[in-house]
């Protein structure tokens, strides 16, 4: 595997002018529910709205965790506007989150798996940012 396209070794959040970006490969069960508490207190803490995660582990536990951490967000008070797109990184890892999207969005909180970053960036409505920071 190149490096471009290697997978992080742990969690890793950063926090962009755009969005907060979450992404981990493969990690214990702790390490991932660190990351997705992590993300419901930046997102708690500076008003977070836009929040992209790359899943790279199908471990159920970490669903589990997402949908805690989403709570949170939710019972600070964050909801309205908010959007989490969820990138997962193959078939397993879409079937660990296959509820997740289906659920938080019956609790209105906008959520949308998706197999690439590219797609998961505009339906945050982000991409064109993205881009001008970049060039």
């Amino acid at each position: 595997m190149s490096a471009a396209m290697a997978r992080p070794r742990g969690p890793q959040l950063t926090q962009t002018p755009e969005y907060l970006r979450a992404e981990f490969g493969h990690g214990s069960a702790s390490d991932i529910g660190e990351l997705y508490q992590a993300v419901a207190v930046t997102c708690i803490q500076h008003q977070v709205l836009r929040v992209l995660i790359i899943a790279g582990d199908d471990d159920a536990s970490g669903e589990g965790a997402l949908r805690a951490a989403v709570t949170r967000i939710v019972l600070a008070g964050i909801s309205a506007g908010f959007r989490l797109a969820l990138v997962v990184s193959s078939p397993c890892v879409a079937y660990a989150y296959r509820n997740t999207g289906r659920d938080l969005n019956a609790a209105e909180i906008r959520t949308r798996l998706f197999d690439n970053e590219d797609e998961a960036l505009r339906w945050l409505d982000v991409a064109d940012k993205v881009r001008r920071r970049a060039a």
